[in-house]
């Protein structure tokens, strides 16, 4: 439910929020009809899994009142998640999140394969981020360098005893 998660932070706090998907090729596309429905219609690319909407209409109360806890700011999104990790991988409530995150993340990954600015523009912003994490830990290294040579050049020796 890792993924599912951030796709569903994104849809409780209303907004999007762009991520590079490593191995996009092995992630599952999940859809509201049964793969046998869009076979025949030579879409290129084909759900692996059916959403049971099941698990999430029975829980509709209950998932309300968590995006409205997340919503109102009674609770933080990552407490609420935590305690949820906690419970049984069965609990009714766990289970209907992680079926209707599955929406989201299904959703943008038809978006990220369509898109090709969409792709560009999540590509540029990470290769920024990747670009200055590099710049910091250059910078980093040089500070620790330069902060050994101070140090050693601020260090006495031992007077030798005269003999």
């Amino acid at each position: 439910m890792v993924i599912q998660k951030s796709y569903l932070r994104q849809l409780i706090l209303l907004f999007e929020y762009a991520q590079r998907i490593k191995g996009l090729g092995r992630q599952q596309l999940s859809t509201f009809k049964h793969r046998k429905h869009y076979e025949g219609q030579e879409y290129l690319l084909l759900p692996d899994h059916y959403i049971r909407e099941n698990h999430f209409e029975d829980q509709w109360d209950d998932v309300l009142r968590f995006i409205a806890t997340i919503r109102l700011k009674v609770k933080t999104a990552s407490q609420l998640f935590k305690r949820l990790n906690s419970y049984s991988k069965q609990h009714p409530l766990y289970r209907a999140l992680k079926e209707f995150g599955k929406i989201p993340k299904s959703l943008f990954i038809l978006k990220y394969c369509d898109d090709l600015q969409f792709r560009q523009a999540i590509e540029k912003q990470l290769n920024k981020v990747e670009s200055s994490n590099k710049f910091s830990k250059a910078v980093l290294l040089v500070t620790a360098r330069s902060s050994c040579k101070a140090k050693r050049k601020t260090r006495r020796l031992p007077k030798l005893a005269d003999g």
